[in-house]
């Protein structure tokens, strides 16, 4: 197990100011005070700290700037237990992994290493959104269940992956080593899209306590702590880490609880736009993640006549509540999740993105393992439904959004669908 101290240049004696969401999601705003693995004590306007037992925090939102980082990290590393580090660099030397430039560390130039036991799969090259086709590729390469390890070749410019199952040798700054039946090769760094190792272990068994995102990072902690401005936590693969709290985005303590889907890679996904939409495949695609395909919020918009009396305004306006949480998706779309083990319901609040409510008219339909479990339509005057679905015992769940009942010639016109917290989640 490694040790790590990790330094920013900033001060560390700063008062971690946050958002806290609770289970029953209620919003809290003030200070940390103290944190572990019981209590969260939250200074607030009132005299007395606010105290939390941790089994009723969802998440924790910090609302200091976070630190930027210092240059656009070329890869990614995934580790066994889930952790995802973006890097500028990655090399291997016999059992050991040396990370470079993370966002981890105040110099880019400074190096982690780790035990290569613990790595997954290392991503060397950048993902282009002009390409969509590699991430797509790379993601159903980290879904598969390949026996050995994989190299993957991209070529200059090319638009898809090929990969070759063997054994990989050391990664150095010019080559990385791979045997393919008894014979090593070395095969040039500027042509290797990225690496995975086999593991037969594919997830750790340690358990995880938090899941904490940054720039450029998203470590799954099994403790973690707050005393003196400072975040301490532990995770399998980086040993303890000190962070400050202006490093840090969220702390999310839903992973046991509750899954969004947006955290979530899709094991398929297809999409076949209306001549309308076309134009938009090659920019933002048939599903964003966490906002709406325009605009960085993703809300919806329920109509005056829809609130109850607490809710309606004086002034008879319709109210808009925005989602941290949850996808937009156009119309001609499946898209396909696996069920994690042991969590039975999903949930989410469908509705057409208020800035197409005037022609957005979609069927959205919830397939649980081949079987249709909830067929809805959804109309842009009508208000946001609340869908709810029991998914005990199945594996994947489909979503398919498809036209409504609008006029042929209006067909996928102004069809984004949001899904607000699109969740799965344990009972």
């Amino acid at each position: 197990m490694y040790s790590l101290l990790l330094l920013f240049a900033v001060a560390l004696s700063a008062a971690a100011e946050v958002r806290v969401i609770t289970v029953d999601e209620q919003a809290l705003a003030g200070e940390i005070d103290s944190l572990d693995a019981r209590t969260l004590a939250l200074a607030t306007a009132n005299e007395k700290p606010e105290l939390l037992p941790i089994d009723r925090v969802l998440r924790i939102e910090t609302t200091r700037p976070a630190t930027a980082a210092t240059s656009v990290p070329r890869g990614e590393v995934l580790f066994v237990d889930g952790t995802r580090i973006s890097v500028s660099d990655f090399a291997t030397e016999g059992a050991e992994a040396i990370l470079l430039g993370t966002t981890l560390t105040s110099s880019g130039n400074a190096s982690i290493n780790v035990k290569l036991d613990q790595v997954r799969a290392v991503r060397m090259m950048p993902l282009e959104p002009s390409v969509p086709t590699l991430e797509i590729e790379w993601k159903d390469l980290l879904a598969g269940d390949a026996a050995g390890d994989l190299i993957v070749i991209r070529k200059a410019g090319a638009a898809n992956l090929n990969f070759v199952e063997g054994t990989l040798g050391d990664a150095r700054a010019a080559a990385v080593s791979f045997t393919l039946d008894g014979e090593t090769m070395e095969v040039n760094r500027n042509k290797v899209f990225g690496v995975l190792y086999f593991r037969q272990t594919a997830r750790n068994s340690s358990p995880t306590a938090a899941v904490i995102t940054g720039a450029g990072f998203r470590i799954l902690a099994s403790t973690i702590s707050y005393s003196d401005g400072q975040f301490v936590v532990d995770n399998v693969a980086l040993g303890r880490i000190t962070l400050p709290a202006t490093a840090i985005d969220t702390i999310d303590y839903s992973m046991d609880r509750l899954q969004y889907l947006s955290d979530l890679d899709p094991v398929r996904h297809t999409w076949s736009p209306s001549p309308t939409e076309a134009i938009a495949k090659s920019m933002l695609g048939s599903v964003v993640r966490d906002r709406a395909f325009y605009a960085p919020d993703l809300s919806l918009e329920y109509p005056y006549a829809s609130l109850t009396e607490e809710e309606a305004s004086s002034a008879g306006l319709a109210e808009i509540k925005v989602f941290k949480k949850g996808l937009a998706i156009r119309s001609r779309t499946e898209v396909v999740y696996r069920v994690p083990a042991g969590f039975e319901s999903f949930r989410a609040t469908a509705g057409i993105d208020p800035r197409t409510r005037a022609t957005g008219n979609v069927v959205l339909t919830l397939v649980g393992d081949g079987q249709t479990l909830v067929e809805q339509p959804i109309r842009g005057q009508d208000a946001p439904v609340e869908l709810e679905c029991n998914v005990a015992g199945i594996k994947q769940l489909g979503i398919v959004v498809d036209f409504g009942d609008a006029k042929s010639w209006n067909r996928g016109t102004g069809d984004n669908l949001h899904l607000g917290g699109a969740r799965f989640i344990k009972q």
